[in-house]
């Protein structure tokens, strides 16, 4: 633009006209976002069986992914610990006394203590998802005042499958602590032998439900 006077102290004002163009790109996104729930005010995250096979479990206790819902939170896991290790849920600030435990819609709590403390925990290959819902849920789930917990097992398929696997940590793979490095004298690492071994079977069985069999 020419001949455009702007005197001292002034500011000049410049119209300009623009004409629409051409589309030279399209952007399609084919993804959809998924729906809002609803039918419930219950908060919660489901974690499914990819994620849980996914994510390092480092004593094959699926109750460590428990936290990654909003509102729970646990004391710092003992990773060393002998076979399952004890994980303690706090939802929103609650005892984790106040929880509720259900495995496959069927109360799995202690007898003594509303805890899942001496209930076999199930094989993580075999849950197919699990949900910790932190508050309001209804009366058909809820039974105490802090989270709820509900695990649900896989089912069989058509076809007979199954597998064979080891889960081990060994302290040769495993790096020291970088305090033990920077200790005077150098503390050697720690020794840590853990083994799990395991399988799963599943297949139809005849004129009857399928199933799902893991150790």
């Amino acid at each position: 633009m020419d001949n455009i006077l702007v005197q001292v102290t002034e500011t000049a004002s410049v119209n300009a006209a623009l004409s629409v163009g051409q589309v030279t790109e399209t952007v399609t996104v084919h993804d959809v976002s998924p729906p809002v729930e609803l039918t419930s005010a219950a908060t919660g995250e489901t974690i499914s069986a990819e994620t849980a096979s996914t994510l390092p479990l480092s004593t094959r206790n699926f109750l460590t992914l428990l936290t990654l819902s909003a509102g729970a939170n646990t004391e710092l896991f003992d990773s060393a610990a002998l076979g399952r290790g004890q994980v303690t849920i706090n939802v929103n600030g609650q005892r984790p006394t106040n929880n509720n435990f259900q495995l496959e819609g069927v109360n799995a709590n202690d007898v003594n203590l509303p805890v899942l403390d001496n209930v076999p925990l199930p094989n993580p290959d075999t849950i197919e998802e699990f949900k910790t819902q932190t508050s309001l849920y209804d009366a058909s789930s809820g039974r105490n005042g802090g989270g709820n917990v509900q695990v649900n097992l896989k089912s069989g398929t058509a076809h007979y499958h199954g597998d064979a696997y080891e889960f081990f940590r060994n302290n040769v793979l495993n790096a020291n602590d970088f305090f033990f490095n920077a200790a005077t004298p150098q503390v050697p690492r720690p020794v840590l032998r853990q083994n799990q071994y395991g399988g799963s079977f599943g297949g139809p069985v005849p004129k009857s439900k399928d199933f799902y069999f893991s150790l």
